[in-house]
C-alpha cells in the first residue's frame, strides 16, 4: 500500500481549506431578494489493498471526486433559486475501479457542466411547493441526498442504477415539473413530478431524425416520478426542501418511511420504463441507520427486439444499499468521530440492460456487492469532513461474459463546504 500518496493528498486538501470561508451573501429590494454564493469539494486518495486480476485498477490514484460551485437566494419571499455547476473526476485514472469514470480519455480535465438549474414557488408553503427546472426527480433516497451528505465513502449502487435507469445520465436531472409538500406537523413530505427525458439511452439513438431502429415514427414519452414518505417520532425536516440529509448529530429521534415510483411509456429504445421502491431513514440520538429497496423493470416490444444487434431481454432489476453510522462527540460536542459501514447490491436479470450495455461507471457494470467500513471525523459538521474508509468491489462475470473481478481499496476522503 502507498501510504505517502494517501498521506498527499489528505495535506494536500487540509491547505487548501485553511483559508475557506463562508460564501458571500446579498441582499437587494428592501431585504426582499438575496443571493449567496457557495462552493463545495471532496478530494480522494486511494491504494489497492489486493488485486485478483492486474489488468482491472490503478493500485494509487489521486482526483477530485465531487466539486461544485453555484448560487442560490430568493426572488421574493415565496419564489427562491438554486443554479450550481459540477467539475467532477478531476485527474482520476481510467483503471481506477472506483464508482465513476474520468471525465475523457484525453486527460484534459475540462469539463464544467450545469448541476442543477430550478425555481420553487411556493404557492402553498405546506401542500403546494412547485419546482420547475432542471434537477433531480424525487425518487430513490440515494439519488435525492447530496453526495455531500453520506455517512460512508461513498453512495450506494441505488444512487447509480435509479438515475440512469429513469433519465440516462450520471448526474440524474432532467428537465421538469415538481409539486410537493410538508403537512401533519411535518411529519408527512410528498412529491410528484412530471419530467422529459430527453437523453439517447432513453430516447434512442435516432429520436433527431424522427425514426427509431424499426423505421416507424415515435414520440417521446413524458416520465411521471412520485414520493410519500412519514416521519415516526421527530419529523425528517423542520420545512419543504428537495434536498435530505442522512445525519442529524444527535439532534433528532425518529424513523422515516417512504415508497416511491417512476413511470414512462414507449420510446424508440423500448416499450415501458418503470421503477418502484421503499426506504427507510433511522435516527436515534447518535446513531444513524439507512436501507432502500430498488426495483427496476424495462420492456421492449416485438418490433425493437427484432433489430439486428439488439441483445437486450425483458428484465427486472434489484438493487439495494444500507448505511449504518455512530457519532462520537468529541471537543466538548463541537466535533465527531463517526464509524460508518455500508453494503449494496444489485442483481440483474439476463439480458438486463445494466448488463450488457457499455459506457457504465466503473464499479457498476453487472451484478456488483459492494461493502466499505471506515471512520469519519467532522470537524465542523458536513462543511469539514475527514475520512479513512476500505472498500470492497465484488463484480461477478459480466452479462456479456466477460470475467468478473474482485478489489479491495483503502481510501482517503477530505470534503469542504463554503
Amino acid at each position: 500500500m502507498n501510504a505517502n500518496k494517501l498521506l498527499l493528498s489528505a495535506l494536500a486538501a487540509a491547505t487548501l481549506a485553511s483559508s475557506a470561508v463562508a460564501g458571500p451573501k446579498f441582499e437587494y429590494n428592501d431585504g426582499k431578494s438575496s443571493l449567496e454564493l457557495f462552493q463545495m469539494v471532496q478530494f480522494w486518495g486511494m491504494t489497492a489493498v489486493d488485486d485478483d486480476n492486474d489488468d482491472i485498477a490503478d493500485p494509487n490514484d489521486l482526483y477530485v471526486r465531487r466539486g461544485r460551485f453555484g448560487a442560490r437566494g430568493a426572488i421574493n419571499p415565496d419564489v427562491s433559486y438554486t443554479v450550481w455547476f459540477a467539475y467532477d473526476m478531476i485527474g482520476k485514472d481510467g483503471n481506477d475501479f472506483m464508482i465513476g469514470s474520468p471525465q475523457d480519455n484525453t486527460n484534459s480535465n475540462k469539463d464544467v457542466y450545469i448541476w442543477d438549474a430550478m425555481v420553487t414557488y411556493k404557492m402553498n408553503k405546506e401542500f403546494a411547493n412547485v419546482t420547475l427546472g432542471y434537477f433531480r426527480p424525487q425518487v430513490g433516497k440515494e439519488s435525492i441526498t447530496s453526495g455531500f451528505h453520506t455517512t460512508s465513502y461513498e453512495k450506494g449502487l441505488s444512487n447509480f442504477f435509479v438515475r440512469t435507469h429513469l433519465v440516462g445520465r450520471g448526474p440524474g436531472r432532467e428537465m421538469g415539473v415538481n409539486v410537493g409538500g410538508l403537512t401533519l406537523g411535518n411529519k408527512l413530505n410528498y412529491n410528484f413530478g412530471l419530467f422529459n427525458p430527453n437523453h439517447t439511452g432513453i430516447t434512442g439513438a435516432t429520436m433527431k431524425t424522427g425514426t427509431n431502429q424499426t423505421g416507424t415514427v415515435k414520440e417521446n414519452a413524458f416520465m411521471f416520478a412520485g414520493r410519500v414518505a412519514y416521519s415516526i417520532g421527530d419529523a425528517e425536516m423542520d420545512k419543504y426542501k428537495i434536498s435530505y440529509t442522512t445525519n442529524y448529530f444527535g439532534k433528532r429521534n425518529g424513523v422515516t418511511l417512504a415508497v416511491e415510483g417512476a413511470m414512462q411509456g414507449e420510446t424508440d429504445k423500448f416499450e415501458s420504463n418503470t421503477y418502484y421502491g421503499f426506504d427507510v431513514l433511522a435516527n436515534f440520538g447518535q446513531f444513524n441507520a439507512s436501507y432502500e429497496h430498488n426495483f427496476l423493470s424495462r420492456t421492449y416490444t416485438d418490433e425493437q427486439k427484432a433489430v439486428e444487434g439488439f441483445k437486450f431481454q425483458d428484465s427486472d432489476d434489484v438493487v439495494m444499499t444500507a448505511h449504518a453510522s455512530y457519532n462520537f462527540p468529541i471537543a466538548e460536542g463541537k466535533q465527531f468521530i463517526e464509524p460508518a459501514v455500508m453494503w449494496t447490491r444489485s442483481d440483474l436479470d439476463e439480458g438486463s440492460y445494466f448488463g450488457l450495455a457499455s459506457g457504465y461507471s466503473n464499479g457498476t457494470k453487472g451484478n456488483v456487492t459492494i461493502y466499505s467500513a471506515g471512520v469519519n471525523w467532522y470537524k465542523d459538521k458536513m462543511k469539514e469532513k475527514y475520512g479513512i474508509h476500505f472498500a470492497n468491489f465484488d463484480k461477478s462475470e459480466d452479462m456479456d461474459g466477460k470475467d468478473g473481478a474482485e478489489q479491495s481499496v483503502v481510501t482517503l476522503t477530505a470534503q469542504f463546504i463554503f
